[in-house]
């Protein structure tokens, strides 16, 4: 068999798992098979990815995500930063209150109970989240669905909801926050927007491999992003 007869051979799952990256979902082990695929498959789909202008990266919390592209500039994705900003400051304003002192490290592991968020309990909290058009009414449509869409959390019923690994990437995030003088001056390099993640630009003189084509793997994920 000559070169021009060799069969090239995917991940099984690559349509699945470029769509979804793209959209900007955090993968993590929730997300069978594609985890399981970028798992397997891990030296393959970065230097695919790595062609087709896109950076994937695996976090040492044990989930995937394309950086790259726009920075961190809708407002979905600042009310999401600002409501991890105020839960986490919470949570350290109370850690004594906690046996392990460790909220940082137990956050997949817990319940938050979304009537008692503290997102509104304070006059300050409440004008912070009102910038961002966020109210008590609405923080259910406006931020958790957008961060159950980002795989961020999962909602547990109707009042509840659980952290999947991907928060540890906003936990960092928010450490950059934490020392930036307001939102719009944060380090625009590490506050890459997770949405619709554009190509990095590198290699576009690379001849780029024909993506496989499968319609039931490149349906849209649910809904549309705020």
């Amino acid at each position: 068999m000559n070169d021009s007869d060799t069969v090239t051979t995917y991940p099984t799952h690559l349509a699945s798992v470029f769509r979804l990256l793209r959209s900007g979902r955090h993968l993590c082990v929730e997300d069978k098979p594609e985890y399981r695929d970028l798992q397997v498959h891990y030296d393959q789909y970065e230097s695919l990815f790595l062609a087709l202008g896109y950076k994937l990266n695996r976090h040492h919390q044990n989930f995937f995500y394309f950086s790259g592209g726009n920075t961190l500039a809708t407002k979905g994705l600042q009310s999401i930063t600002l409501f991890m900003l105020i839960l986490f400051q919470h949570l350290e304003d109370n850690k004594f209150a906690d046996p392990d002192r460790a909220w940082e490290q137990t956050l997949t592991n817990r319940l938050f109970a979304i009537d008692e968020l503290p997102h509104f309990n304070t006059a300050q909290r409440r004008s912070q989240m009102f910038s961002l058009d966020i109210s008590e009414d609405n923080v259910r449509d406006k931020v958790l669905r957008t961060m159950t869409r980002l795989g961020i959390i999962h909602l547990v019923g109707t009042k509840q909801f659980q952290f999947r690994a991907a928060v540890y990437r906003f936990v960092e995030l928010c450490l950059d926050y934490a020392t930036a003088d307001s939102l719009s001056e944060a380090n625009d390099s590490e506050l890459e927007e997770p949405i619709a993640a554009e190509p990095t630009g590198q290699n576009e003189s690379s001849q780029l491999p024909e993506m496989p084509s499968d319609d039931e793997q490149w349906e849209d994920v649910e809904g549309d992003y705020e």
